[in-house]
């Protein structure tokens, strides 16, 4: 973090949670404090890129990659996160991209609902109902979005080890985002309410 803070001028203060592992809550925050007033935003917004690249290299191609980006761009203000969307989208450069990652769109997590045990651990996830060639053609023909499964399993699925299962749901503006999510939201509401297997979401 000392380059980081070299480069960037900034001061970063990376703040680890000791709690007890059954806590609901983030392992850790970082916090960025901009050293000059005149320059901060864009110091902030550089020290934000790099410390993603770090995590990035560190879990690799794994497909907690999605998750990574989305959820340290919804913990930060800045004009990437439009306060007005319902479906709390965010716009950067899909994490999924190998090619220079150079284009930068509007993306959100759909989280599938779950098997909880007894003990309330999550341990099985639904996601097929919502990747089927009929549903995803629909999203792209009426919102030009598409989805990438973040999940292990068949087909085009990309496989996750270091987060639970998630769909990446990528449009071109967080309005048409919003709206596939809200599809989203429906079907996997049918879905539970004839699921026999479904406990909880």
């Amino acid at each position: 973090m000392k380059d980081v803070e070299r480069e960037t001028h900034c001061d970063i203060r990376v703040n680890y949670n000791d709690r007890d592992k059954t806590t609901a809550g983030p392992p850790l925050t970082i916090v960025i404090v901009p050293r000059s007033f005149t320059s901060g935003v864009n110091d902030m917004h550089l020290a934000r890129e790099k410390i993603q690249d770090l995590l990035l290299d560190f879990v690799g191609w794994d497909g907690s990659r999605g998750r990574l980006i989305y959820d340290t761009l919804v913990n930060c203000n800045g004009p990437h996160r439009p306060m007005d969307s319902t479906s709390r989208a965010v716009r950067a450069k899909d994490p999924f991209t190998e090619d220079g990652m150079d284009k930068e769109v509007f993306m959100t997590i759909h989280r599938l609902p779950c098997v909880h045990s007894g003990e309330g651990k999550k341990t099985a996830f639904h996601g097929d109902f919502l990747l089927t060639q009929a549903l995803r053609n629909h999203l792209w023909t009426e919102f030009g979005c598409y989805i990438k499964a973040c999940m292990n399993g068949s087909h085009n699925w990309i496989p996750t080890k270091l987060c639970f299962p998630y769909l990446l749901v990528i449009g071109e503006t967080w309005r048409d985002v919003d709206r596939a999510v809200g599809i989203l939201r429906k079907v996997t509401k049918d879905h539970m309410a004839k699921c026999t297997c479904t406990i909880n979401g």
